[in-house]
């Protein structure tokens, strides 16, 4: 009878952007589907609706030509198993001052920078080399790696999704976590400790 496998959990504290590139750059098995979201500049959106946080946020955006409020969408498409784009948004915030709003539109049509660049991942990821380029792409252009999550399938011939699944989950400055399904082969959790264990290592 063999012998039952345990869900396992595994965390490293407060990530640094260094290490959050390091682990994107790195994992070891082809994730099945994920998320990475970056910002500009590392620039946070507020998160209240205090006018004072948000007249602050659109002044660094706009020190940094950054287009507050404006995101890009690449999705991986399997088929092309290439990086195709999605969609783009830009929403204007009224209670900011009009100055600040005229600075935000001058970055508009200076071809600024998006604040907010999303990679969605909705197929297994085999073309490792345009993910490597997109990724120091960003990177780059200062964009910083700032919370996202990869699934990654708990069996090769499992064509269903398995519970609890194989996930690593991540927040700068916060959290980055890989939980390893109970249903994950022996072999792909040797290496996915294995290779946790080493990102803890570099950070002492």
């Amino acid at each position: 009878m063999a012998t039952q496998t345990k869900t396992r959990e595994l965390r490293i504290e407060n990530p640094s952007r260094d290490l959050l590139f390091i682990m994107a750059r790195d994992i070891p098995l082809p994730p099945y589907k994920g998320e990475l979201v970056f910002l500009a500049n590392g620039i946070k959106h507020p998160k209240s609706e205090n006018r004072e946080d948000n007249i602050r946020y659109y002044a660094e955006c706009a020190e940094a030509g950054v287009i507050p409020n404006s995101g890009l969408t690449l999705e991986y498409d399997c088929f092309s198993k290439s990086f195709k784009y999605k969609d783009r948004f830009v929403e204007s915030n009224p209670d900011v001052l009009y100055e600040t709003r005229i600075r935000t539109l001058e970055s508009v049509f200076a071809g600024n920078r998006d604040h907010k660049v999303t990679i969605e991942l909705k197929a297994e990821l085999h073309e490792k080399l345009q993910y490597y380029e997109l990724l120091n792409l960003l990177i780059s252009n200062n964009y910083h790696l700032y919370q996202g999550n990869f699934s990654f399938k708990t069996s090769p011939y499992s064509l269903k999704l398995i519970v609890p699944e194989t996930r690593i989950e991540f927040e700068l400055e916060k959290e980055l976590k890989l939980n390893i399904g109970k249903d994950t082969s022996q072999k792909d959790r040797d290496k996915l400790t294995e290779w946790f264990n080493g990102l803890k290592k570099s950070v002492g």
